[in-house]
C-alpha cells in the first residue's frame, strides 16, 4: 500500500500528451479547454456608466445644469461636459470627456431640460477603461467549460477555443451481484451504481463514455471484457474486483494481459483497493466497488490523469473552510475524505455510514480532508474541502 501522494506523483509520471483540438465555442460546452485565454482589448473599451444616469462633474451635484446630450448604449457622446452641464448616459454606454461621476436617474428631477438632483452619491458610478480587464491579461484559465465561462469566450470575441480531443473511455462494472435498473432483484442482488456513475462523470468532463455491461466475477469473463475496452478506448475505468476476497481477480487478469501495473492499493479511505495500470495505447483504472469509493477515486486519479494528459496541472481542488462539529477518525493510517455540507463558510460532517452510503455523497457540498495521522479534528479547527 503506498501513500497518496505517491499515487498521485504516479499518475503524473505516467501520463502521455493527448491530442488537441480546435472547435467552435458554441460546441464547447463541457469541454476541457487547454489552452488560457486573453484579453484582447480593454475591458471596458472606454469609460462607461454602470447606471442610467447623469454624467457630470463632481463640483456640480447641488447645481441646476444644463442637460446637453443623451447617449444610449451603442452610442458614442459627442459633447464634453462642463461645468453646468449634464449628458444623460444610459447603463453601458461611453461616458462624455470631463465627466467625472454618474448620478443614477433616480436621484434626479428633470423638466424642460434642465436638471437638479435631490440626494448626492456615494461613487463615481464610471467603470474605467481596463477596470475589468487590461489588454493581454489572462481572463480564462485551462478547464472543464461551464455556462459562465462560454459567456467569458463570447464577451472577449473568441470564436474558437483550443480543447482535448474527446478521450474515449470504456466503463466496466464487475460482480455476480450486480443488475441493471431494468431487471427484478432477488435476494442478494443489488443495482449497479457504479456503471452510471462512471459514464456520467466521464461525459462532464469531456469524454466519449461507452459502457461495456456487467460482468461476473470469473478471471476469463473479466479478461474478454478487458481486451475488447482496452483495444477500443484510451481510458478503461472498471468497478469492483480489486480488493482481497476469493472472487476479487482484477490484478490477476491485468498481469495476464501484459499490461504495466503502476500502483494496486492507496492508503486513502474509502479507496484503498485503487488500482492503475497502463499500456502502450492507454490506462486502466480499477475502482472499488463501494459507489462513494468510486466517485473519490475518480475525483482524486482519473480526474487528475485527464488534466495531465492534455498538458495541464490540475488546478487546486481544495477550499480552506472552518469546521462546525467535532471530528474523529478510527483509522489514522490513511487520509481520509468525509462527506459535508457547507454553509456560511463552515464544513458540517454529514451522517455516513461508510462507503456504500451513496445519498450521503450526493446530499454533501464537499469532501473534507481528514490528513493521515490525524485522530481528532476539533470543532472550529480549518480544514480542507473539495467542494464536489
Amino acid at each position: 500500500m503506498i501513500l497518496l501522494q505517491q499515487a498521485l506523483n504516479i499518475v503524473d509520471r505516467t501520463a502521455q500528451p493527448l491530442p488537441h483540438e480546435q472547435i467552435t465555442a458554441s460546441a464547447a460546452l463541457g469541454r476541457l479547454m487547454v489552452t488560457p485565454l486573453h484579453a484582447p482589448f480593454d475591458v471596458p473599451a472606454w469609460p462607461r456608466s454602470a447606471m442610467d444616469g447623469y454624467a457630470i462633474r463632481r463640483s456640480d451635484q447641488d447645481a441646476q445644469l444644463s442637460v446637453v446630450e443623451h447617449v444610449a448604449a451603442g452610442q458614442i457622446p459627442t459633447t464634453t461636459v462642463t461645468p453646468g452641464t449634464a449628458v444623460k448616459t444610459m447603463t453601458g454606454a461611453p461616458v462624455a470627456d470631463g465627466a467625472e461621476l454618474a448620478v443614477r436617474v433616480e436621484y434626479a428631477d428633470e423638466q424642460a431640460g434642465q436638471v437638479r438632483f435631490h440626494r448626492r452619491e456615494r461613487s463615481s458610478n464610471i467603470v474605467a477603461r481596463g477596470e475589468n480587464a487590461r489588454v493581454g491579461e489572462p481572463v480564462l484559465s485551462p478547464r472543464v467549460l461551464r455556462p459562465i465561462d462560454l459567456a467569458v469566450v463570447a464577451a472577449y470575441g473568441y470564436q474558437t477555443v483550443e480543447v482535448l480531443q474527446k478521450p474515449s473511455v470504456g466503463v466496466l462494472s464487475t460482480g455476480d451481484e450486480l443488475r441493471t435498473a431494468a431487471d427484478d432483484l432477488a435476494p442478494g442482488q443489488i443495482y449497479d451504481s457504479n456503471g452510471p456513475q462512471l459514464v456520467a462523470l466521464a461525459a462532464a468532463y469531456g469524454c466519449n463514455a461507452r459502457f461495456y455491461g456487467i460482468v461476473p466475477d470469473r478471471s476469463q469473463a473479466l479478461r474478454t471484457a478487458l481486451e475488447q475496452a482496452l483495444a477500443e478506448n484510451t481510458f478503461v475505468l472498471m468497478s469492483g474486483g480489486v480488493s482481497m476476497g476469493d472472487f476479487d481477480v482484477t490484478a490477476e487478469v491485468v498481469r495476464d494481459l501484459g499490461l504495466q501495473l503502476q500502483f494496486h492499493r492507496v492508503a486513502i479511505k474509502p479507496g484503498r483497493p485503487t488500482l492503475f495500470a497502463s499500456h502502450p495505447r492507454g490506462y486502466l483504472f480499477g475502482l472499488p466497488g463501494n459507489p462513494v469509493s468510486v466517485f473519490v477515486t475518480f475525483e482524486l486519479f482519473v480526474r487528475r490523469l485527464l488534466f495531465r494528459c492534455a498538458g495541464l496541472t490540475p488546478e487546486r481542488v481544495t477550499v480552506p473552510v472552518e469546521l462546525g462539529a467535532d471530528l474523529r477518525s478510527k483509522d489514522t493510517k490513511r487520509t481520509e475524505f468525509v462527506p459535508v455540507s457547507l454553509a456560511d463558510g463552515t464544513a458540517m460532517p454529514l451522517r455516513y455510514s461508510g462507503s456504500s452510503h451513496l445519498s450521503a455523497l450526493a446530499a454533501a457540498d464537499g469532501l473534507l480532508t481528514v490528513p493521515t495521522g490525524t485522530e481528532h479534528l476539533p470543532k472550529g479547527s480549518t480544514v480542507d474541502v473539495r467542494p464536489i
